[in-house]
Parts: C-alpha cells; sequence; structure tokens
C-alpha cells in the first residue's frame, strides 16, 4: 500500500506543481522507518521484535523502491 500511495504522489507531482522541498518530502517518505523504534518499543516494553522486524522490512523494501520513485521522478521532469 505504501508503495502505491508513492507512485500516485510521484503521478500528481507535475500536476500539483510541487517545488523542491514537497519533492524531497515525497521521496524522504520513501526511507526506511527510523531505528529508534524499536529502542522506544523496549523502553516502554512493548514487542521490539516485531518493531524490528518492521524496520529490516521497510529497509529491504526501500532499497527496491528508492531507486524506483527518484528514476519515476526524473522520468516526469
Amino acid at each position: 500500500m505504501h508503495v502505491v500511495f508513492l507512485l500516485l504522489n510521484a503521478l500528481f507531482r507535475k500536476a500539483l506543481k510541487l517545488d523542491a522541498v514537497e519533492q524531497v518530502n515525497i521521496i524522504y517518505s520513501n526511507a526506511p522507518a527510523c531505528a529508534t523504534v524499536t529502542s522506544m518499543a523496549q523502553l516502554y516494553d512493548q514487542d521490539a521484535s516485531h518493531s524490528s522486524a518492521i524496520y529490516v522490512l521497510s529497509t529491504l523494501l526501500s532499497i527496491l523502491t528508492m531507486p524506483l520513485m527518484i528514476g519515476l521522478f526524473e522520468l516526469l521532469l
């Protein structure tokens, strides 16, 4: 679902006439989750293994989606 949202943002970026800061924010939203989430889960006695799994998954997915999104932005410019 996250990738679909990012692709829709990329497709409508030109129509919405986003400035450079907004473009960077959209690309940044494709970045992996912050590692601090796992530390916070441990601090508040929550499921740290689940947050670690989400962190790893988001990092692996960003390896694929980040170049895709940058390429799509370059294509739309």
